[in-house]
């Protein structure tokens, strides 16, 4: 079985990569190489809802020929269709995953991009920020 020379140099090639993700995940480090991960990131997720909410509205608005902060960082930022609870999204994953106990591995591109989607379906939604609580079982115990 041979393979071809892209399957064989995957790992060689330049991939195409997110700019949004990746000036998140840069923005990130800095906390992670301080060791304030556990307490500045959500705040820094507040920061990134914040700059997105901002550049929706300039964007609503294009006649007014202002581009947004997030614009200017991120050139290669799109449209946004609807606002990103990240805060909230990040404290759920955090919960599940424990990306601020970490002190050896940061946040990856993947769990940036996760947090994203999770956003994104919260946002389409309507999160209201409490996860629904199971109904108690009616079976008694043995």
């Amino acid at each position: 079985m041979s393979f071809s020379s892209r399957r064989r140099n995957y790992m060689l090639t330049a991939h195409r990569r997110d700019g949004l993700i990746e000036w998140m995940k840069s923005m990130l480090h800095h906390s992670f190489v301080l060791d304030m991960l556990s307490t500045t990131a959500a705040d820094t997720f507040t920061h990134f809802e914040n700059l997105i909410s901002e550049h929706r509205a300039l964007e609503a608005s294009k006649p007014s020929g202002r581009s947004s902060k997030l614009k200017q960082l991120v050139p290669s930022v799109g449209v946004f269709h609807t606002d990103l609870p990240l805060r909230d999204a990040f404290e759920i994953y955090d919960e599940k995953y424990g990306v601020t106990t970490r002190k050896h591995v940061t946040v990856s591109f993947n769990e940036i991009r996760q947090i994203l989607n999770l956003s994104q379906v919260m946002a389409v939604c309507n999160w209201k920020g409490s996860l629904p609580t199971p109904p108690p079982s009616s079976a008694s115990p043995l």
